[in-house]
């Protein structure tokens, strides 16, 4: 078995994108409705190639229900957006009043199945009750050609990853004092990747950035290479909870005002001029 490419990302960086990139190989952006066209041509300029963005799809869409003028008009912006940004991915928040119900169901497979020879694929975060039907959330997905949102990590036990060979995960945080993920955590992550070709898992918040690094650095060192082999090199530690006495965990780590601690949408305003957010558009 091959081990799967894992890439990973933090939410909440304020400056450059190009110092951000430096860290991680993923950013995934906030709602970006109003920018203009030309900056996230700008942005990808200024990145490296292998710099990867994964942009929102406008809630516009969403919140027409799939259906009528206002969510082709917003898919198009989502187009435009993937292509100036070279996206292979984008995601796609349904908001809690967009319930699992039989006429929702349709209109999403009906949306996604006319436009199912974009060059992106589509992850769907689904809120409100589809979290507590999954079966209709996978079954919708799977009609759709999207790609599930979950946390793995806050899952019951009981309750089963979606399938697919691509994942993605977004960690919203352990409780407790510290919040942070302890390496038995970490490392539970690699495991539940092995069998999939490829995901990102994304850190939701900006003092996650420790955890973030330490995954990816993980990742680096072949740690799902580790995973495939079933050998947890953690295994002759104690799980402290999420403490640890590393580095990394220092809380000088959060002093470094690149990261918003709330990951708010204003989170990228240093990478955006006065005018970025013209409603006129720039190739």
């Amino acid at each position: 078995m091959n081990a799967p490419q894992i890439l990973t990302a933090n939410i909440g960086f304020r400056g450059p994108h190009a110092r951000y990139f430096g860290e991680l190989p993923v950013l995934e952006l906030p709602p970006l409705d109003h920018v203009r066209l030309g900056t996230f041509t700008r942005w990808r300029k200024e990145v490296p190639a292998e710099a990867r963005f994964v942009p929102r799809v406008p809630d516009a869409v969403a919140l027409a229900g799939f259906v009528g003028d206002e969510a082709a008009a917003g898919w198009e912006r989502t187009r435009a957006i993937a292509s100036r940004l070279r996206a292979e991915l984008v995601l796609l928040r349904t908001p809690s009043t967009f319930r699992p119900t039989a006429e929702n169901r349709a209109a999403m497979k009906a949306f996604f199945a006319d436009r199912a020879g974009d060059p992106f694929q589509v992850a769907w975060w689904a809120d409100g009750l589809w979290e507590s039907q999954p079966e209709a959330r996978d079954e919708v997905a799977d009609a759709a050609g999207l790609i599930p949102v979950v946390d793995p990590l806050a899952l019951d036990d009981d309750e089963p990853l979606p399938a697919g060979a691509q994942f993605y995960w977004r960690l919203l945080g352990r409780l407790g004092l510290s919040g942070r993920y302890s390496d038995h955590d970490l490392y539970k992550l690699l495991e539940l990747a092995q069998g999939r070709d490829s995901g990102v898992i994304v850190f939701t918040s900006a003092r996650m950035r420790p955890d973030a690094l330490r995954f990816h650095g993980m990742v680096a060192a072949g740690g799902a290479e580790l995973a495939v082999a079933g050998d947890d090199p953690f295994d002759d530690f104690e799980d402290d909870e999420g403490e640890d006495d590393d580095e990394a965990f220092d809380d000088d780590s959060f002093d470094d005002d690149s990261f918003d601690e709330d990951g708010d949408d204003d989170s990228l305003d240093d990478s955006m001029d006065d005018d970025s957010m013209d409603d006129d558009d720039e190739s």
